[in-house]
């Protein structure tokens, strides 16, 4: 079973590689085929932090900001509002659904968490991004 878990993480991975630089060619196609092997893999590990993002990531690029969100409420959960990614994409989908309010919240979070993050994979990239959001929402 552990060489299969391992084998499937590293082929959705290569499949998220392959779908960000993809321009949506086979997007449809591939998020589905790997949509429905995410869902099978977290009926057997449901808190499996790995999986959740890679869903979170697949709804998100599809746009569909309500599921994205109620795996990224997971994932705060699970990683204690650990993971500055993952506040990142929170407020990113909170801003596309134009909850500014909410957006607001989780960029400004970034912000006042600076030092918690920085030490983490992209920091720089995501606290760029986080505070171009935030100077969008910072009036509502």
């Amino acid at each position: 079973k552990r060489q299969l878990y391992d084998g499937c993480v590293k082929f959705l991975n290569n499949i998220k590689e392959s779908l960000e630089n993809d321009d949506n060619k086979n997007f449809e196609y591939f998020s589905k085929k790997v949509n429905d092997i995410l869902k099978e893999l977290l009926n057997d590990y449901p808190n499996n932090k790995i999986f959740l993002r890679l869903l979170r990531d697949i709804y998100y690029k599809k746009g569909d900001y309500q599921k994205c969100l109620a795996i990224c409420e997971q994932l705060r959960i699970l990683e204690k509002r650990g993971i500055l990614e993952n506040e990142l994409i929170t407020g990113k989908a909170y801003y596309f659904l134009k909850d500014y309010k909410k957006s607001k919240e989780h960029f400004n979070f970034i912000i006042e968490n600076k030092e918690k993050f920085k030490n983490q994979i992209r920091f720089k990239d995501h606290y760029k991004e986080a505070i171009n959001y935030f100077r969008k929402v910072k009036w509502y």
